[in-house]
């Protein structure tokens, strides 16, 4: 069996996937980032390192999240959706209570994490 790290990708699958190559049969991994490289949705989720471990021609990854990771929470509005007229009163308001709720959602899904988040609306 074959194992290949694919790099340079945002989202974190550090699980192997077995993958049909030509005649045969590999395994994918794509640990992703240990950091926020980009504020992407593909950033947002939980960041891993992986334990490699190799018998013979047998491999397992054992995943280990990590907790010391800046939170990243990634939402996209649509004011089209919302009857705001241009108001830029409004607009503000809205976005400030979405602000609001993401920051509630960082207590909640990254609790006793003492760094900064980073929110990106779009």
């Amino acid at each position: 069996m074959h194992l290949v790290f694919w790099g340079h990708e945002h989202d974190n699958q550090i699980l192997p996937t077995p993958v049909s190559v030509g005649d045969g049969t590999v395994l994918i991994t794509q640990p992703g980032s240990t950091v926020a490289t980009s504020l992407c949705d593909g950033e947002a989720g939980e960041k891993n390192v992986g334990i490699l471990y190799v018998k013979g021609k047998e491999c397992m990854i054992e995943p280990k999240v990590l907790k010391s990771v800046r939170p990243f929470l990634c939402e996209e509005i649509s004011l089209d959706d919302k009857v705001i007229d241009h108001d830029t009163e409004m607009v503000t308001s809205y976005i400030s209570a979405k602000m609001d709720d993401l920051l509630e959602k960082v207590g909640t899904t990254f609790p006793n994490n003492p760094k900064l988040p980073l929110i990106r609306i779009r």
